[in-house]
């Protein structure tokens, strides 16, 4: 069926009528029939209808999935020929050097097996029937997906009303829209009508309980790194894991959290170890097949582009601390996308000459040699196929070439005046992302390199992903089943039922009677935190809700918040949050002690003791919210220590019992000068802002 391009364009139909987007709820039903189709599995049925229109139609996602298919059966047999069909002994024949026989015939092996029955042969031929198992299973699941993107042509073409011609040009808002006007003829939900806000839960479900998860620190995944302090580690490995063990195992078919799942901590528990026997049983075959794959994509891009080596982008864990409850993947990676050249400007803020100079000098040699074999080629052309020292001169050119590239991407060029604060702010406009203990410290040391952890160069995050096929077992069975009963507070304490959902995660229901807060542009007062309920930190209603109602102009915030928020008093809610904003919740536990020293010598070696603890604290204690240092300005040897935490227990239980902690009280004890401590402790009234 063929719909016109004009402004008028049907949106729908019913039967055999379209209906236009100008007809009134009384004309559809007086003319049509109420159409029941309602969906065992709204959940899934969303899913596909955006996973169809971000693919743009049937054939384009149909021939994408085939595709991707035939590159994974491509690198299986790759692999496997490289495995068991290659004689790399032959390399060393004295006839290819002397081009006197065909690297074919001495290289291919006539047989895989002809050295019979060894271990490397044994596990090629395991990591064979591995890859060819998951490879039929990835065909099966093709022909379903097939089937099921029939399915949604047909509602996107007879009842959206959207061509395979039109999805092409259509906005995403646009099909929400047409989804919740459908419905006012046919019955996708049996309880009552969706709404934007709604469908979008429905999508994001799973996902916006990840995301409160890791805003609030519950998730236990710093792995060991040899030499260094732990790493906090998140890779697309550990989200298949973290989905299969918590995500996917939360709900029921109603959509609503599993009473056994709530309360039996000890099959948390093991889930993550029977996990964690399965990633190391598949660690060995998965490195060896991402590896080839990864070669095979990657090798050509780095060949023509070598400094693509020193480019940066968001780490797995920056995609998640940085998005916004119920904002879709395309939402996330327009604003991750258009933060990149703020991002690179921020960083570019602390060039390090050391590296700089090296790359200078690297480059300097490799052009000078480059240039050299240039010159001597244009003088006789037949010099780029004689040998230089056992080469080509073409592959020596080819290799400066490469090396040249490298190095000039590691050569930072000073041309911006050091504004860290205004640089910082820039990349705020687009992440929304400023932690309370970022605010006015962009110039320090401790910001640039939490900055640099989520804006990592991409040669690290591939070392990373593929470190994480061997730390992930450790993860799932010594951290995660540390934190188990912390996630199942967290499900229990941010879980809401809304009727015609199910169970969704409070902070992304606009649930502003709970999370609202008028500082940060709430309509509603939300009661504060008491004793240790869980809190993703103040204000993460309203952002989102702003993000969400200027993405959509027809979203409306839902459960007491029908009067929306007034985007003119929350403009900077999309921006950096100003310091004057930040609510101040009742009952906050405040610490001042004031320490005085016989110098400043003996006050510096202090300072060097809890730098490296504040800096802990900041990244593993969010609950604290100040912990910071003051020198005198009268009296240089005094200096005031100033912490607050969101409740006393998060000092007496938590700061109190880390190990850097103890670490620094003991270092403290055993210093070889005297110094006078005093202090007192505070509960915050509420009364004007911090």
């Amino acid at each position: 069926m063929d719909f016109p391009d004009d402004e008028d364009e049907p949106i729908g139909t019913t039967g055999g009528r379209l209906y236009a987007r100008n007809d009134t709820h009384e004309q559809l039903l007086d003319s049509e029939s109420f159409d029941w189709e309602v969906v065992p599995n709204l959940d899934h049925f969303f899913t596909r209808v955006y996973r169809y229109w971000e693919e743009k139609g049937f054939w384009v996602c149909t021939i994408a999935q085939v595709l991707n298919l035939l590159a994974l059966d491509f690198t299986v047999v790759i692999s496997g020929a490289l495995l068991l069909g290659v004689n790399y002994s032959g390399l060393q024949e004295e006839c290819l050097k002397k081009d006197s026989c065909d690297i074919w015939t001495v290289m291919i092996k006539k047989h895989p097996l002809e050295d019979g029955l060894t271990v490397w042969n044994l596990l090629s031929l395991l990591y064979l029937v591995i890859c060819s198992v998951y490879c039929v299973l990835a065909l099966a699941h093709l022909v379903m997906e097939v089937r099921g993107l029939a399915e949604i042509q047909h509602f996107f073409n007879q009842k959206l009303g959207i061509s395979e011609r039109r999805i092409k040009t259509i906005t995403w808002p646009e099909v929400l829209h047409r989804l919740v006007q459908v419905q006012r003829t046919t019955r996708l939900c049996a309880s009552r009508d969706l709404s934007e806000h709604d469908i979008v839960s429905r999508i994001m479900r799973r996902e916006n309980y990840l995301i409160g998860m890791l805003n609030l620190g519950v998730l236990a995944l710093n792995a060991p790194v040899m030499g260094a302090r732990p790493r906090f580690l998140l890779t697309k490995t550990l989200e298949w894991n973290l989905y299969w063990c918590v995500l996917d195992a939360m709900f029921d078919d109603n959509f609503r959290i599993k009473a056994e799942f709530l309360h039996d901590r000890a099959a948390l528990q093991k889930r993550f170890q029977v996990m964690a026997g399965l990633n190391l049983l598949m660690s060995p075959f998965l490195l060896a097949f991402l590896l080839m794959y990864f070669f095979m994509k990657k090798a050509e891009q780095f060949y023509h582009h070598p400094s693509s080596l020193g480019a940066r982008y968001w780490s797995p864990l920056a995609k998640w601390k940085l998005r916004e409850f119920n904002e879709l993947p395309h939402f996330l990676n327009h604003r991750l996308n258009a933060s990149n050249e703020a991002a690179e400007k921020y960083i570019s803020q602390f060039p390090l000459p050391a590296i700089s100079h090296v790359a200078r000098f690297v480059a300097f040699v490799a052009g000078s040699f480059a240039a050299l074999l240039l010159l001597l080629t244009l003088v006789d052309g037949r010099l780029l196929e004689r040998d230089l020292l056992g080469r080509h001169v073409v592959w020596w050119l080819a290799l400066l070439g490469i090396v040249l590239a490298a190095s000039r991407a590691f050569i930072v060029e000073s041309t911006t005046a050091f504004d860290p604060e205004a640089a910082l702010t820039e990349v705020v406009t687009h992440t929304h992302y400023l932690p309370r203990h970022w605010r006015g410290r962009a110039h320090t040391l401790e910001v640039q390199e939490a900055f640099q952890g989520l804006f990592q160069f991409k040669a690290v995050l591939f070392f990373e992903e593929m470190a994480s096929i061997l730390l992930t077992p450790l993860l799932l069975y010594f951290s995660l089943p540390g934190c188990a009963g912390a996630i199942l507070t967290f499900v229990e304490q941010n879980t809401v039922h809304v009727d015609g959902i199910g169970d969704v995660c409070s902070f992304s229901a606009f649930d502003l009677e709970r999370h609202g807060n008028r500082r940060y542009g709430s309509p509603v007062e939300a009661p504060k935190p008491v004793g240790d309920v869980m809190d993703v930190g103040w204000g993460a209603e309203e952002r989102m809700a702003v993000s969400q109602m200027q993405l959509h102009s027809f979203y409306k915030a839902a459960r007491g918040a029908e009067n929306s928020l007034h985007l003119e008093g929350s403009a900077s809610l999309t921006s950096k949050p100003p310091s004057s904003a930040l609510p101040i919740p009742v009952q906050v536990f405040v610490l001042a002690i004031q320490v005085k020293f016989e110098s400043e010598a003996d006050r510096d070696i202090f300072i060097d003791l809890f730098r490296p603890l504040a800096k802990y604290v900041a990244e593993h204690e969010p609950r604290t919210l100040s912990y910071d240092l003051a020198i005198a300005d009268t009296d240089p040897t005094l200096v005031l220590i100033h912490e607050r935490y969101a409740t006393k227990k998060d000092l007496t239980e938590v700061h109190h019992v880390s190990e850097p902690f103890l670490a620094f009280k003991k270092a403290t004890q055993e210093l070889p000068f005297p110094f006078v401590k005093t202090g007192q402790s505070y509960y915050e009234q509420g009364i004007g802002y911090m």
